[in-house]
């Protein structure tokens, strides 16, 4: 029984960017430790992030995050594929918040102006970082610019004005990503802000509309699907896996929070999944 497979960004290495010309075939549904912009302006086929599937197009890109499983199907692809790290990109508070803001939706159609901007964009970030003499600043000037066109796409209420409480919002997530596994008491992402528990409910609530113990609950039976359809393990270690010490408190949890228990959800949806 074994994990889903996870690439990993090469040590020391926190940009890369390479064409898809020509590709063609399927991969096996994994995960990654870095984001991914991906651009497949022709070809045909299936890109599957976690449990949606999305039909390949010239006007579609599409953004993960650390951690989703995704998997292609396809032929004939061109297009590129952006990979980058958090630090890389995010020098700057609001650097975080756009990004967490954007990552909330995989799949972007771009209209004809933003679709004219990146390609621009992507020429010049692919020439930079070809060039002997390359310079990381500029090529993150153009990872930004490119993210701030695709922030163009979505309606101008679904992008959150900057403000304290988006910020930290931001960084609740990422210590939400980090740490959900062994950190399930919001008293620790209460003290990592400097906040009392009531005091982070109260943001999350006006911001979110969920409270932390409701966000932590969300993230680990995410996991816990993922690891159900795409992974091979044991639901015991499935458990183990998430930081629960007992698997029979384990399978409540996730009856109760997907509304069947952890072996039917396997057998209802996995072989139909991963089988595409």
């Amino acid at each position: 029984m074994s994990d889903i497979p996870s690439h990993e960004m090469v040590p020391g290495r926190q940009f890369h960017i390479f064409p898809l010309e020509g590709y063609s075939g399927n991969t096996f549904p994994h995960k990654h430790n870095f984001y991914e912009i991906i651009w497949p302006w022709q070809g045909d086929g299936i890109h599957l992030i976690d449990f949606q599937e999305h039909s390949l197009d010239s006007h579609a890109v599409f953004l993960l995050k650390p951690d989703q499983v995704n998997k292609f199907a396809s032929k004939n692809l061109a297009g590129y594929i952006i990979e980058f790290s958090e630090p890389f990109l995010c020098h700057e508070p609001q650097d975080r918040v756009v990004l967490e803001k954007l990552c909330q939706s995989n799949h972007f159609q771009l209209n004809s102006s933003v679709e004219s901007a990146v390609r621009k964009l992507l020429a010049l970030l692919y020439q930079e970082y070809l060039s002997e003499d390359s310079r990381s600043d500029l090529i993150r000037t153009y990872l930004k610019a490119i993210i701030i066109n695709l922030s163009k796409v979505l309606k101008s209420a679904d992008l959150a004005i900057y403000d304290g409480d988006t910020e930290r919002i931001a960084h609740i997530n990422k210590l939400l990503r980090e740490n959900f596994k062994t950190h399930k008491n919001v008293k620790f992402y209460a003290n990592s802000l400097s906040l009392t528990p009531k005091r982070l409910n109260e943001i999350l609530k006006l911001k979110t509309g969920k409270t932390m113990t409701e966000l932590i609950h969300n993230r680990l039976e995410m996991e816990a699907r993922r690891e159900l359809i795409f992974g091979q393990l044991s639901v015991k270690d499935i458990a183990l896996k998430l930081g629960f010490d007992d698997p029979s408190y384990f399978s409540r949890f996730f009856l109760r929070t997907a509304g069947m228990y952890p072996q039917d959800y396997r057998k209802n949806n996995h072989f139909s999944v991963t089988n595409q």
